[in-house]
């Protein structure tokens, strides 16, 4: 029960943080930083303190063989540097709360993703999960925030990058990878990417 209560806990303090990322991002581009330095920062900034979680840790191992590392390579371009990318981007053009929005369109890429490429069944709570899902950002969305083609195609792409990261993670078999371990490898190769990006 406690680990479940210490599980409730981490989720609604990402989801703060989560929530927090576009007015940090905003003031941070307002001061004269642009979305590629902020995502290299993000990814690198946390490198140290992942480093020292895992090595004070006597249950993790660093170590990786060849086909984590070719799999962590793909989701980290592909999937979570390409998803911070992409939404960061798209607050240049249009409002963060619409980019935000779009990007949570991601749930229905992830269950149709499932369904095409991984042959998942389509049981009903998925399917009513997709439609409350779709019903909701329709309903959300507004013309407050501009209508920049552009940002908006950054933002709906960035969901569907995250739906990949999310399917891959879990049918590639590197869930079964310890969080941190994994977290302190995507950040790794996404901030080499990003810098190079840059």
């Amino acid at each position: 029960m406690e680990k479940k209560g210490l599980g409730f806990a981490a989720v609604i303090v990402s989801a703060i943080i989560f929530g927090s990322m576009p007015l940090l991002a905003k003031t941070i581009y307002a001061n004269g930083g642009n979305a590629v330095s902020l995502i290299f920062y993000r990814f690198f900034i946390a490198l140290p303190v992942l480093f020292l979680i895992i090595k004070k840790s006597k249950e993790i191992d660093i170590r990786i063989n060849k086909e984590e590392l070719k799999s962590l390579i793909l989701i980290s371009i592909f999937g979570y540097s390409a998803t911070a990318t992409l939404l960061f981007l798209s607050y240049n053009f249009i409002s963060s709360g619409m980019a935000t929005t779009i990007h949570f369109t991601y749930p229905v890429f992830v269950v149709l993703g499932g369904m095409f490429f991984y042959k998942d069944k389509p049981h009903f709570l998925k399917v009513l999960c997709v439609i409350l899902c779709t019903l909701g950002v329709v309903l959300f969305s507004n013309n407050e925030g501009g209508n920049s083609i552009l940002g908006i195609a950054l933002a709906f792409i960035s969901g569907i990058t995250y739906s990949f990261y999310i399917l891959y993670i879990d049918k590639s078999g590197l869930k079964a990878m310890s969080s941190v371990k994994l977290t302190f490898y995507l950040c790794a190769i996404s901030s080499v990417f990003v810098l190079i990006f840059s």
